[in-house]
């Protein structure tokens, strides 16, 4: 160690990075963070935008990460601890593969720049960690954040999720109809069985991470409490205890039983490390991922014999990404590019088109081919070492680290209520607010209580609880979206780090690695956010134009209804949402065909107000996809803002295209998309509409007929499994005069429906099976009776009768 003054400075910079990357792995935590906030439902249907942190945030916060972790390795260095070269070097050389995706693409940017600046943090808190003192604080504040999240997913099981059922089944039917689902399709049942589950996802959005954290934090919680109880420290002991209980009884109430299984081998493993002689190597980290991963290949095997199917379906995650990973072996498909691939590869009785291959590492190597092969290798490294077995306590009693964890956490709960109330203010209530106050002020006298307890417990302890910690979130990472989705990886990598074994040591040229590959993330994230920060300015502008629409649309239902009613006919209130919605001209035609009592000029009027404030915002949002061509967000709300003009101006949604001209500029939108990104997502849009149009016009001219068919096979062609964009295939080729293909693809697509049997409510109704077996038979007889119209046709002119077949959907050429 260096001494004097340096020495202090280089202390004081390790400790700033460590509270940096602590901060932010936290705070994605305990705020959501979504890719898309604007736009991702119709503002006019919901004005209020998504209760998140967006892109621009999410790379600030990545920002943080790689700026913390620069300087922490800085005061690494110059307190003369040493820099290992290898970590920083395999983090850099998946980097490479973010900036190669990132710089063309916003979503790969968004969800690659954040598992950048994790893995910065893994190999950063892993040479932070080698000093005890930095390892029990860096453990105690990442253990006290499970107490908000807990708090959070109480109220969501007990209080939000009722609420929620009842509401929804008070207006079940609107709520469909306004969507256009019928109440036996898939897509409703599927809604009804997740919205149903009561289930705690806290902040992450989903119930397995939520899981996970749960039980890594309860059983290290507990390891650490059972310590204290020994050593007799009543206070450290009741308080942890109880924090471990309230963990891990919403750990059994989602139910997970990956999480269960592994939060159960976590437990196992920290209580043979607290009670041996000799503490294992940290690989048993690695080491038990490794038999998760295979665990669900070999189930994967056994097929459908047992009836267990969760992790059958794992099994056929890997099964795709194998293929994928065959296909891309060199750059990957990009970390927001699984699923649009993943559609074309997976096994033919795999129900779902997953985004994520639900194991971090082969998450990363199908996102980035070989280069997130090196991130395997850094992780695995960084586990290979023996943590000191001595029976000592961790640190010395006048080198209490307890305070720093107090300030850290202190800092997290203030920024993290601050943060949570701007983004969720709409939501929350002075009892929201005040019970988010009390688990956030609860959660800093757990993380001082928890570093006062590992003070006065052994190594021993320390160490068990670390790597119980490390291997929960690592195994469980495995089997779930931990460390994958943009709230979670964070904490998942410096959770992992924790449990890390890197031996002293280091040279310069690693002290170089580690300042390029920090500053390397710093750069793009900043980068990222400018023009993330520009893009939501433009979507902001565009969501104001149709926000007021939502307004309109409910004054003229309570309108409607209380003229009917005889209760009042005050046109004010609904005549101000117009002047709002459309402006002076607006409402005086609107008032004009009210004065009249005219309901045919009232709709007219609406749908016209409707539909400029949809172009308007078209205009907007075509502009914003010209200047940020990396985002495909706006060029897709365009489209959407477009298709809808006018038809939710009166009520629930109309099946009919009401404005046929903004129908057409979003085709046209549509069509662009896909020569910007050739992809399923880019032909799923573009066949949606023209699947619209082949409906309204039930008999378009063979030239509009033929083009129209087209995006709808390129989307079949990325989904060869969908039973549903089959079925569309079908439809279409039936009304392009083409009955032998279509009735083959109606085949096709009961085959497909017939193969999703794993899971039922990924299968179209009884219903629309019926209506697709008489699709089927009607294709059948025009193809019967245009063959004897042929046939009598050849006769009379002395021909054969052969005909060419015209080409399947198989045989087509890749629109792409």
């Amino acid at each position: 160690m260096r001494s004097g003054g340096f020495g202090r400075h280089a202390q004081v910079l390790r400790l700033g990075g460590l509270g940096g990357m602590l901060v932010a792995a936290a705070l994605r935590t305990l705020v959501s963070v979504q890719p898309q906030i604007l736009f991702d439902v119709d503002p006019a249907r919901d004005p209020m935008p998504l209760l998140a942190l967006g892109p621009a945030a999410s790379h600030l916060l990545d920002a943080l990460v790689a700026l913390s972790a620069l300087v922490a390795m800085v005061g690494e260095h110059f307190a003369g601890r040493g820099i290992r070269a290898l970590p920083f070097a395999l983090a850099l050389a998946g980097g490479a593969m973010v900036a190669w995706h990132g710089v063309g693409d916003a979503g790969d940017a968004f969800r690659g720049g954040t598992w950048f600046a994790a893995v910065l943090a893994f190999a950063a808190l892993a040479h932070l960690v080698r000093e005890p003192r930095l390892r029990i604080v860096a453990l105690s504040v990442l253990l006290a954040v499970a107490v908000p999240l807990a708090a959070r997913g109480a109220v969501q099981i007990l209080v939000e999720h009722p609420a929620t059922v009842a509401a929804y089944e008070e207006n079940r039917a609107n709520f469909l109809a306004d969507r256009g689902w019928t109440p036996d399709s898939s897509a409703a049942r599927t809604y009804e069985r997740r919205l149903r589950q009561a289930e705690a996802t806290g902040w992450l959005g989903l119930s397995n991470p939520f899981s996970t954290v749960m039980g890594a934090c309860g059983v290290a919680l507990a390891i650490v409490a059972v310590g204290a109880a020994r050593r007799r420290r009543t206070v450290e002991s009741a308080v942890l205890g109880l924090a471990a209980i309230g963990a891990l009884a919403l750990l059994v109430a989602n139910g997970g039983k990956g999480a269960i299984a592994a939060a159960v081998a976590g437990a196992v493993l920290g209580g043979a490390v607290a009670s041996g002689r000799a503490l294992p190597r940290g690989a048993i980290v690695t080491i038990g991922a490794a038999l998760a991963v295979g665990a669900v290949v070999a189930r994967g095997a056994l097929g459908t014999s047992l009836g267990e199917l969760s992790v059958l379906f794992r099994s056929f995650y890997l099964d795709g990404a194998a293929r994928l990973l065959a296909l891309h072996p060199a750059t990957g498909v990009g970390p927001d590019g699984v699923q649009a691939a993943f559609m074309a590869v997976k096994p033919a009785n795999c129900p779902e088109d997953v985004t994520s291959i639900h194991s971090i590492f082969v998450d990363w190597l199908v996102a980035f081919g070989v280069c997130g092969g090196a991130w395997m290798v850094l992780v695995g490294l960084a586990f290979r070492g023996r943590l000191e077995a001595s029976g000592e306590r961790a640190v010395a009693e006048d080198d209490d680290p307890s305070p720093v964890a107090l300030r850290i956490s202190a800092v997290v709960a203030m920024i993290a209520l601050v943060v949570g109330a701007l983004v969720e203010g709409p939501a929350l209530d002075a009892a929201t607010l005040g019970v988010r106050a009390a688990a956030l002020a609860a959660m800093v006298a757990v993380a001082a209580l928890a570093a006062r307890a590992l003070v006065a417990l052994s190594v021993r302890t320390l160490a068990a609880a670390a790597l119980a910690f490390a291997f929960i979130v690592v195994v469980h990472a495995q089997i779930e979206v931990t460390a994958w989705i943009p709230g979670g990886v964070v904490l998942a990598l410096a959770a992992a780090a924790c449990g890390t074994t890197i031996g002293a040591g280091g040279s310069r040229p690693g002290a170089a690695i580690a300042a390029i590959a920090t500053v390397a993330s710093l750069g793009l994230s900043l980068a990222w956010w400018s023009d993330a920060r520009a893009l939501d300015a433009r979507l902001e502008a565009a969501a104001a134009e149709v926000r007021p629409l939502a307004r309109l649309r409910a004054s003229f239902i309570e309108f409607a209804r209380s003229r009917a009613e005889g209760s009042s006919t005050d046109a004010e209130p609904f005549l101000a949402a117009a002047l709002d919605a459309g402006g002076a001209p607006a409402r005086a035609a609107l008032a004009r065909a009210v004065l009249a009592d005219d309901p045919v000029a009232v709709d007219a009027a609406l749908v016209a107000i409707d539909g400029a404030a949809r172009r308007r915002a078209a205009d907007i949002l075509v502009d914003a996809s010209e200047r940020h061509p990396r985002s495909r967000i706006p060029l897709e709300a365009a489209i959407k803002q477009l298709a809808a003009a006018g038809r939710r101006a009166t009520g629930v949604r109309s099946a009919a295209v009401v404005d046929t001209a903004a129908f057409l500029e979003a085709c046209r939108l549509a069509d662009r998309g896909i020569a910007l990104r050739p992809d399923a997502r880019a032909y799923a849009m573009r066949a949606d509409l023209a699947m619209e149009e082949l409906r309204t016009q039930p008999a378009p001219d063979a030239s509009r007929a033929a083009e129209l068919l087209a995006p709808i096979e390129g989307a079949a062609l990325r989904q060869p499994f969908s039973a549903r964009r089959l079925a569309d295939l079908g439809e279409a080729l039936a009304r392009a005069g083409r009955p032998d293909d279509a009735e083959r693809t109606f085949t096709q697509a009961l085959e497909a429906d017939d193969r999703a049997a794993l899971d039922p409510l990924a299968q179209l109704s009884e219903r629309e099976r019926a209506l697709l077996r008489a699709a089927r038979e009607r294709a059948r007889a025009a193809r019967d009776e245009g063959g004897a119209a042929r046939d009598e046709g050849g006769a009379a002119r002395g021909e054969g009768g052969a005909t060419t077949a015209p080409p399947s959907a198989g045989d087509a050429p890749n629109p792409g």
